[in-house]
């Protein structure tokens, strides 16, 4: 009999054995005695290993790089994956869906006979007085239609929706099923299914859309002081299935000999990442909203660049691009250079940190600014300047490791790292210490704010992270502050401020516009409305919020991370306030009606996601919006 479990993350591991020993025990009334595993970090833990020594199971692992120890949970891994492949396949399925053909596959497996068990089937040897199928089976990833028998129809409603055919509920007599269009899924033993009818087609080529503009290229400045290393050489590999990159770190290199430069290579080398190109065919195209035409030649490219950049959300995809794979070896650099881990075997009983890449960009601007001058400054590898107080291991960031290494290792962090908890407070601890050494006093209101008084004037420095922005009525003192910073951080000047926290700002004759048209977009993108008929008001007058009924949504996050985002863009966008305020109410148990409420105020963002707040040009110094 095989069981199949799908995880969100490694760390649900031991809640799952647990499970798993409670469902056996109260099942069957049989005990677990043996646990065996390969030896993977998520099954030598240390709560592992406590529940097995609470219940007397012995775990049993195999060694390493020795899979052929754990054959018989190998030889069943491959067998599911035939049968999911085989399914995926022949009805065209997308790999999307990967998690539900393993649990069919598993499903079928199960109540398929096996010449180990004399012609029996497993489900039947647990199972002698059950049937077989509870449910008649169907062909997986064939249209269905699932039949809607809610009391609130009326005459004119559909009776059923077109779906596509998932597989079976382990604790409901009904088919499993999902609409991609609406994202709802359905468990419901009323369908209606076309087995010999797939509900994707074989899968179209891929179009490569044209190269946008290009951005120029930021200036990286590294402190001329470096700490003397006196490690060994090490050697890290950039695996992949076609290339391998060798990235060399000797013990004694300043941090500007890394290998390339990605910082310009990004900006000069776009898009990074391949698009899918579709043919769009929608009444309400988000082109009609975006009056770029009302844009100055230089803002509208700025735009269009900031809007055409796809960034990859994993490491297979970036690996696609050789400009991202410069920049995860000047990562890797600036990790290793500075001391950031040591390699050292897995103690016993410890919990490693997982590791993973997260892509991002920095945009460059060359915008003129009237009396105040405002420059923008990016600290690179802001978290590694923190110091660690706590013990941590993490694994190898994936795609890399040391060469020579014999049997497993990990890191054993000795700078913060991006993704810790105690990251940001270090890093600000250090920031806040440095520039107060240079005369820099807190800002008793916002804490991220730092004022310098000169005898000229005076500076004012903002700081989210490793975004500094610099502004001040003392030109001399900016430009000493810039200096002292680059002496202790590896900076990079990113000039006048042009897109800052997700806002573009503009400078003309007329004064100083701020926006947020690529976080409307990108948002609109998000919830699938790119095409959605826009509309005028950004709240319904006849609109109910405080109904009685019951009909609350199941996800909840969904709508609070919506919310979230929409007070957000209300940074720029006042016009909206009173409704994102209307809806925000309602974080604790959202209903229907809120979450439509929310989607129009999406529609009515897309009548003009450039709108933004325009601060004019006087003669006097108060300040008008």
């Amino acid at each position: 009999m095989t069981w199949v479990y799908l995880l969100k993350d490694r760390s649900q591991v031991p809640t799952i054995i647990t499970s798993f020993y409670n469902e056996i025990y109260t099942q069957f009334s049989v005990n677990i005695r043996i646990l065996r595993t390969d030896n993977a970090l998520e099954f030598v833990q240390k709560s592992v290993s406590d529940f097995c020594n609470s219940k007397g199971i012995l775990h049993q692992t195999s060694c390493l790089y020795t899979s052929q120890q754990n054959d018989v949970a190998e030889r069943k891994h491959r067998h599911l994956l035939d049968v999911a492949r085989t399914l995926m396949t022949h009805m065209h399925v997308h790999k999307s869906y990967w998690g539900d053909v393993v649990l069919t596959a598993c499903y079928l497996i199960n109540r398929v006979p096996s010449t180990v068990l004399n012609g029996d089937t497993p489900y039947s040897c647990i199972f002698p007085d059950k049937p077989l199928f509870g449910i008649a089976p169907r062909v997986f990833g064939c249209v269905c239609f699932v039949h809607i028998h809610s009391p609130n129809l009326d005459k004119l409603s559909p009776r059923s929706v077109k779906c596509i055919f998932l597989g079976y509920s382990r604790t409901q007599k009904g088919y499993r099923c999902s609409n991609p269009q609406s994202r709802k899924s359905f468990t419901s033993a009323d369908v209606t299914f076309f087995e010999s009818t797939p509900f994707y087609s074989p899968q179209s080529s891929v179009v490569i859309p044209p190269p946008s503009v290009p951005l120029p290229a930021p200036t990286l400045s590294v402190p001329p002081h470096t700490e003397p290393h006196t490690r060994p050489l090490q050697v890290y590999s950039l695996r992949n299935r076609s290339t391998t990159t060798t990235l060399i770190v000797p013990p004694d290199l300043p941090p500007t000999a890394a290998p390339g430069n990605p910082s310009a290579t990004l900006a000069d080398d776009l898009p990074i990442a391949l698009r899918k190109g579709k043919r769009s065919c929608t009444a309400h195209p988000l082109a009609n909203s975006l009056f770029l035409q009302n844009l100055s030649p230089n803002y509208r490219a700025f735009s269009v660049s900031l809007s055409s950049v796809s960034i990859p959300n994993t490491y297979c995809e970036a690996l696609r691009h050789p400009a991202w794979k410069m920049a995860m070896d000047d990562e890797m650099f600036a990790l290793v250079s500075r001391g950031t881990w040591e390699l050292v075997e897995v103690p016993p009983n410890a919990d490693i940190v997982d590791c993973r890449w997260v892509f991002t960009l920095k945009y460059r601007a060359d915008g003129t600014l009237e009396r105040w001058p405002m420059y923008q400054m990016d600290i690179k590898n802001a978290f590694l300047y923190g110091d660690l107080n706590e013990t941590v291991y993490m694994e190898h960031p994936p795609g890399y490791v040391a060469q020579g290494e014999k049997q497993r290792m990990v890191c054993k962090l000795k700078k913060a790292i991006y993704g810790l908890k105690q990251s940001p407070r270090a890093w600000f601890d250090k920031f806040s210490r440095i520039i107060g050494e240079f005369g820099f006093s807190r800002c008793q209101a916002d804490h991220s704010v730092f004022v310098q008084t000169t005898k000229t004037g005076m500076v004012v420095l903002a700081v989210y992270v490793d975004d500094i922005l610099i502004i001040g009525s003392d030109i001399n003192g900016i430009e000493e502050t810039k200096t002292y910073l680059q002496k202790h951080f590896v900076t990079i000047d990113l000039g006048r401020p042009r897109y800052f926290l997700g806002i573009e700002i503009a400078h003309s004759k007329h004064g100083v516009s701020l926006s947020q048209r690529k976080y409307a977009c990108d948002l609109l993108q998000e919830t699938g409305l790119l095409g959605t008929k826009p509309v005028d008001t950004p709240t319904d007058s006849n609109m109910n919020f405080w109904n009685d009924d019951d009909n609350y949504l199941e996800d909840t996050t969904k709508y609070r991370r919506l919310v979230g985002k929409l007070i957000y863009l209300t940074v720029t966008r006042p016009d909206i306030s009173f409704a994102v305020g209307l809806v925000s109410q309602f974080m604790d148990k959202p209903q229907s009606v809120h979450w439509e409420a929310a989607i129009r105020i999406l529609k009515y963002i897309k009548t003009s996601p450039g709108r933004g707040l325009l601060f004019k040009r006087h003669e006097h110094v108060k300040i008008e919006a």
